[in-house]
């Protein structure tokens, strides 16, 4: 069990919208994650969290070396997220993996998340 002190780091929830581009498409975009109150949709500000490393990785693609980094992300447990959002955190995106829910009255939700890859990654 994670002590509510050790969630010492602090993370932005994105999702991704899609706005009209003007040519009959459409552009992914990423906003912070909202709730309602009344009639209004707030932004849900950033959430307290811990960071742990899980593992990394080099590859070599297209003549390049890339890096990514996976992290165990603890958080107060919440019904609302979902694998196609992402995380932000210390200026790093972190894309969701895997959402680790293990019941209502855990008090806390572990999210594995990966930075260094494309968002489709």
């Amino acid at each position: 069990m994670t002590r509510p002190g050790l969630l010492d780091e602090r993370i932005v929830v994105g999702v991704q919208t899609l706005v009209p581009d003007g040519l009959g498409g459409r552009d992914v975009t990423w906003q912070a994650l909202t709730h309602q109150v009344g009639t209004d949709q707030v932004p849900v500000g950033p959430i307290w969290a811990r960071i742990t490393p899980i593992r990394g990785n080099e590859a070599v693609d297209r003549g390049g070396v890339t890096a990514s980094q996976m992290y165990r992300v603890t958080i107060r447990n919440r019904s609302d997220l979902v694998e196609s959002m992402r995380l932000q955190w210390r200026g790093r995106v972190l894309n969701i993996r895997r959402i680790e829910w293990s019941g209502p009255r855990d008090p806390y939700l572990n999210v594995i998340a990966e930075a260094g890859v494309p968002d489709g990654g």
